[in-house]
């Protein structure tokens, strides 16, 4: 229901974290918290979906899965970020680049790039333009984007690069990311486009052979 009826799905997601209260069901509380948020920012009620998140981050810290809380605060900074609360935003992201700077095993290699990149972004939205600078430089010392295996992560990244480098004056840089993103947006596309050529290609050759037969 969340594009379709979003209203609707809250209304269903509701129940279900009555029933997990009821019988103290942290791990689906904090689930069903989580698509409460996400359903109350599809309605744009960011707000509503700040404070369901909180106690998505709450519920799911209660059953000590700390991948689990770790990306209930990502998306908790998120939401601070698209508020404008730059200051808490800033405090939890530098707490999930700390987590991730552990080499948590269900953690990805590019969660901990992602979480650089915003705890730089956030540092600039304060206007600490020094400790900006600090974490994209420790970004270019420590992190290699090829070992980054989703392509469309990699986009996500490459996108948030080219903006923080372009907004903190690190044009070189800003300009190098705006052409690896393009790249990866260009080899996504003739990826697409071989695969459309594929599939009319098969749809074809098996028409063609039922002609044939008949």
């Amino acid at each position: 229901f969340r594009f379709t009826d979003p209203a609707r799905g809250m209304e269903y997601a509701n129940r279900a974290l009555h029933k997990a209260l009821e019988i103290n069901d942290n791990h689906t509380a904090g689930a069903t918290y989580q698509v409460l948020a996400d359903l109350s920012e599809v309605q744009d009620d960011l707000k509503g979906s700040l404070r369901f998140q909180k106690e998505a981050l709450k519920f799911y810290s209660k059953t000590h899965n700390e991948w689990l809380a770790y990306e209930a605060k990502r998306r908790l900074s998120e939401k601070y970020g698209k508020l404008e609360y730059y200051d808490s935003a800033l405090t939890i992201a530098k707490e999930c680049l700390a987590f991730s700077q552990t080499g948590h095993d269900s953690n990805s290699y590019g969660d901990l790039g992602t979480d650089i990149v915003d705890v730089a972004t956030n540092s600039f939205y304060v206007g600490n333009l020094t400790e900006a600078k600090q974490y994209l430089n420790y970004f270019e010392e420590t992190f290699d984007l090829d070992k980054v295996e989703s392509p469309s992560y990699l986009r996500v990244m490459l996108t948030d690069l080219y903006q923080v480098n372009k907004q903190v004056g690190n044009t070189d840089r800003a300009l190098y990311y705006l052409e690896k993103l393009n790249e990866s947006l260009k080899k996504k596309f003739d990826e697409d486009n071989n695969k459309i050529v594929a599939d009319i290609q098969e749809k074809y050759e098996s028409e063609k052979k039922e002609q044939e037969i008949a």
